[in-house]
């Protein structure tokens, strides 16, 4: 195996394991924000910054599997992924797979980016003090008017079709950076597309199961 393909292969499925460990992280806090009532800027903060680096993981492994080929200029590719905007490397995916984004999870992939490239370090600077709120508003925005399902709703959809690109993809290259780890996170998350969620002493599972009402 080349050492390209041995990256696509094997590195790139490490970050499929890595971008679902947020993920499901990001789903856990929440799940725990709704049995305790809490709502803390710090738990908040959790949430949002582990589905912002779950999915830019998972568009920029999308990414490089969509564009690398013997062709492309591999230092040139490798700096374009030195980003953190979800919409530009999301605007990246979408005109070569066909697949289209809703307004709703590409709303949601606006406030991911604003998230981590706006408030992910502000409270390092004087200014933050004008506004202790942010991460509460982003927040509301991100569950919407029925709550917090309509947030994770989106999020599961946009996981269900990046890693159904990154599965077609890949099998056509002959590579297998889809597999996924038996009893993993990223398994529960891209391939059973389900949120398991263990909950206190009793370790009740809660399944998640989110039907499109629109």
């Amino acid at each position: 195996m080349q050492p390209k393909e041995y990256w696509k292969n094997f590195d790139l499925n490490h970050e499929l394991h890595i971008a679902g460990n947020f993920i499901y992280s990001a789903v856990k806090s929440l799940y725990g924000l709704k049995e305790t009532g809490a709502d803390y800027n710090d738990d908040i903060f959790k949430i949002l910054y582990d589905l912002s680096v779950g999915i830019e993981r998972l568009l920029k492994i999308t990414i490089i599997l969509l564009e690398h080929n013997d062709e492309v200029n591999q230092e040139d590719l490798e700096k374009s992924l030195i980003t953190h905007s979800h919409s530009m490397l999301l605007a990246r995916v979408e005109p070569k797979t066909g697949e289209s984004f809703n307004s709703r999870q590409k709303q949601i992939i606006q406030l991911l980016s604003k998230f981590y490239n706006s408030y992910r370090y502000d409270r390092y600077i004087l200014q933050s003090v004008t506004d202790r709120e942010k991460e509460a508003t982003l927040f509301t925005q991100f569950k919407g008017n029925e709550g917090d399902q309509r947030g994770i709703k989106a999020i599961q959809e946009i996981c269900g079709t990046l890693y159904e690109v990154i599965k077609t993809k890949a099998s056509s290259l002959n590579l297998y950076t889809y597999e996924l780890r038996h009893g993993s996170p990223a398994q529960k998350i891209f391939l059973y597309k389900e949120f398991h969620l263990l909950h206190g002493d009793t370790a009740k599972k809660e399944l998640l199961y989110i039907y499109d009402k629109e």
